[in-house]
């Protein structure tokens, strides 16, 4: 039986999960999103939008791939 502590973060099912700036998205995914990348590199924030644990180029290119406006 451990005694660890685990802290999960949660957030919605979204239609535009790359839409992360500001708070929970503005309906594009464009220089805001860019932005937060880039201040959150290396960190493992909701700027990780890849998943692996660090917010790097991969991520950088998953946003800037995805530009423009959100579905639906």
């Amino acid at each position: 039986f451990s005694t660890a502590h685990r802290v999960f973060a949660v957030r919605p099912i979204d239609h535009c999960p790359l839409d992360i700036a500001p708070g929970g998205g503005d309906g594009d995914i464009g220089l805001a999103d860019l932005l937060l990348i880039l201040a959150d590199w290396g960190a493992c924030t909701a700027a990780d939008v890849t998943g692996d644990g660090a917010v790097d180029f991969l991520d950088l290119l998953t946003v800037v791939g995805a530009w423009g406006s959100c579905p639906g």
